[in-house]
């Protein structure tokens, strides 16, 4: 704007052919420092600005990392608390399948056991009735000829 305002004083000293004196340049310069004075306060208005605010969001963001560490650090003892219950919860877990495992193998031994016995009381009761069958022949020929002999 200044630049502009002295190149416009300029062009307008070239065209009038009126003679400029030396008030005239003073008054014309006198305007450009109160035009410089106001445009340096009000930019270093701005900087004053600009630098409050700064500060104000590095004072802002620096509170927002210390509360981040605080949940970062809440979260790292979750989750070494949670890690430390996996862990627990791995040992159990094994522990309960080998139990499980030796206790289905104790199962199938069993049933097996189981299916063995029945078999065997099943083949001796096949076994004892053809005895009684065979002993209930005998008993019986015996008694046919001792029938026989007592009717001769």
């Amino acid at each position: 704007q200044i630049a502009q305002k002295s190149e416009a004083f300029m062009a307008e000293v070239k065209a009038k052919p009126v003679k400029i004196t030396k008030k005239d340049i003073e008054k014309h310069a006198a305007q450009l420092e109160g035009e410089v004075a106001k445009m340096r306060a009000k930019v270093s208005s701005e900087l004053n600005d600009r630098y409050r605010k700064a500060v104000a969001e590095t004072n802002t963001l620096e509170d927002v990392r210390k509360e981040l560490s605080v949940v970062d650090q809440i979260i790292a003892a979750d989750v070494a608390v949670i890690r430390e219950n996996i862990d627990v919860a791995t040992g159990e877990l094994s522990d309960a399948q080998k139990r499980f495992d030796s206790a289905e193998e104790e199962f199938i031994a069993a049933k097996l056991e189981l299916k063995m016995c029945e078999e065997f009381k099943t083949e001796l009761t096949e076994y004892l009735t053809m005895l009684i069958q065979e002993n209930q022949k005998k008993k019986s020929a015996k008694l046919e000829e001792l029938s026989a002999t007592l009717r001769a």
